[in-house]
């Protein structure tokens, strides 16, 4: 038994005692910290911690964080406030120096974003639905890095942003072009090709009635030389040509008419009202002048019935013939 307690004794005694610095380590990381953050981030950093403290000394130096993070404005507040915290301990970071940093970071980072929410303005010409919101400068994400380890040992650092941008395919509509515009324009040039053929209208009737003009007078000449010889002869002349006469003013206005109310009504399918009353109104100033035309060539003719009377009663009279110059 003697023998059995002095080879556990000295076993014992040859055992290695544990270090300091580890049961410090272990003392550290199985702390609970209390903390703001949430506990799966502690717990991913508390990993993080474990890994870059590779000799087990509980605390990491600061020259470490600076070579794994940029100089880059989203971890610039970061470094700060890491270095602020190291100096009392010889820019040595233990894992609650690393903790306090990283909250002091985002309560600086909260107070800024804060400051910078933009203001909504209010135009003085523009309804009061309608908010013109100044624009702001947008600052870049905030990215938690994540250390990994690969199959060769080597470490590499992944950075995830804490709010992820999503694309969508949205359509956005071009609302340079007016479409009412194009709607007016397009009806602009329809009047104006409706106007166009109005005119060679006109004008088509105007050669017409000019020609009807042309024949009438040509009627009248040959009248007028039947009279005359009607008067040497002593032969009254028959009334047969007046009516003639009568009757080519009526067909002529008829004709006149008909051509006006085909491109009223041509212009009435195309539903321009105001092109078509218009021409209305022109068409009745022409029946009005035709109407006055054929007064005055029936007054004239009652005229012109008189005085060859008076002559045919003078000729019988005196017996001499008066020679009537026809223009």
């Amino acid at each position: 038994m003697n023998r059995r307690t002095l080879h556990r004794s000295q076993s014992a005694k040859c055992r290695a005692s544990p270090s300091t610095s580890s049961i410090i380590n272990d003392n550290c990381l199985n702390l609970k910290i209390s903390s703001s953050l949430p506990e799966a981030f502690v717990s991913s950093l508390r990993q993080l911690f474990s890994i870059l403290d590779k000799t087990n000394c509980g605390y990491v130096p600061f020259d470490v964080f600076k070579r794994y993070f940029d100089c880059s404005s989203s971890y610039f507040n970061f470094l700060n406030e890491l270095e602020f915290e190291s100096t009392s301990s010889n820019h040595l970071i233990t894992f609650n120096l690393l903790i306090n940093a990283i909250e002091r970071s985002l309560l600086s980072t909260k107070n800024t974003s804060s400051n910078l929410i933009p203001k909504t303005k209010r135009s003085l010409n523009r309804s009061p639905s309608v908010l013109v919101i100044s624009p702001a400068e947008e600052k870049a994400e905030r990215q938690i890095p994540t250390s990994n380890r690969n199959s060769n040992g080597l470490e590499v650092n992944n950075f995830r942003a804490l709010n992820p941008i999503y694309f969508t395919n949205s359509v956005k509509r071009n609302n340079d072009i007016d479409f009412s515009m194009i709607r007016s324009l397009k009806q602009f040039e329809i009047e104006r090709d409706l106007l166009i053929e109005t005119c060679n209208t006109l004008d088509r009737v105007k050669l017409y009635l000019t020609d009807c003009l042309y024949d009438m007078k040509r009627k009248q000449k040959s009248y007028c030389r039947y009279l005359t010889t009607a008067e040497t002869i002593g032969v009254e002349p028959e009334p047969l040509y007046n009516r003639d006469l009568v009757a080519d003013l009526f067909k002529l206005a008829n004709i006149v008419v008909q051509e006006v109310d085909y491109n009223l009504k041509k212009l009435s399918d195309r539903s321009f009202n105001s092109i078509a009353t218009s021409i209305y109104g022109s068409n009745s100033r022409y029946e009005k002048k035709l109407k006055a035309k054929d007064d005055y060539i029936k007054q004239l003719e009652t005229e012109k019935r008189i005085l060859l009377n008076e002559l045919i009663q003078m000729k019988r009279q005196r017996g001499t013939i008066i020679p009537i110059k026809i223009s």
